[in-house]
């Protein structure tokens, strides 16, 4: 509910929470944090592939239009594009199904890094180090009392882990906003939430330090 006050774009937190709940309670399994990283892991080695495929074979307008574009065109944002000539200068490579194959994944990669760090190259050297150290501080936050953190509120970590997941897998598939978190602020609420309960866990622990 939060989230579909935050932003129109929360609507897509109905999918991805009845997915999420669906995989979660059909695994009900003490390994379900490994399960979905595996997922993650093997969705992105297949999907450029994927892409390199379809894209020979052109078999699907459907496919051609709405999502082969996003990678054989270069789509990071909106506004901002890395070609396959480019890949291809920067890193000295011969055109060949090899280096296109590589320059997708490298591609996706990109668009992966795009998604959780929210840095951009048309933002100041200043805004981006804002933007480094704020991303960091959400992470340590919630890596420093992860142990704490998964076994008191087990449901929603995981719930919370396999939605933005989802998430950065759909908009890294597909096209990524200019604003950085423009297709993810939904998603950031749940996060903040887990990120609140390790400051106050870390500020309990300080004031417990102190005392002592």
């Amino acid at each position: 509910m939060l989230a579909l006050l935050i932003k129109p774009q929360g609507v897509l937190c109905i999918p991805f929470v009845l997915m999420s709940s669906l995989i979660f309670y059909s695994l009900n399994s003490k390994n379900f944090l490994k399960i979905i990283l595996i997922f993650f892991l093997i969705y992105f080695l297949i999907y450029p592939l994927f892409i390199f495929i379809f894209q020979s074979t052109n078999s699907s307008i459907f496919l051609e239009s709405h999502v082969i574009k996003f990678m054989t065109k270069g789509y990071i944002t909106g506004t901002i594009f890395y070609t396959f000539d480019e890949f291809l200068t920067q890193y000295s490579l011969i055109k060949n199904d090899f280096s296109e194959i590589l320059y997708f994944y490298f591609l996706f990669f990109k668009k992966v890094i795009y998604q959780i760090t929210f840095i951009r190259e048309t933002y100041s050297t200043n805004h981006n180090i804002f933007l480094i150290i704020y991303c960091l501080a959400l992470y340590i936050f919630i890596i420093f009392n992860f142990k704490y953190i998964l076994p008191n509120e087990k449901i929603f970590v995981l719930l919370t882990m396999i939605i933005n997941l989802l998430s950065i897998l759909l908009h890294s598939s597909l096209n990524t906003a200019d604003e950085p978190n423009r297709h993810q602020l939904f998603n950031l609420v749940p996060l903040y939430l887990l990120v609140s309960i390790s400051i106050s866990r870390s500020v309990n622990i300080i004031r417990s330090i102190l005392r002592s």
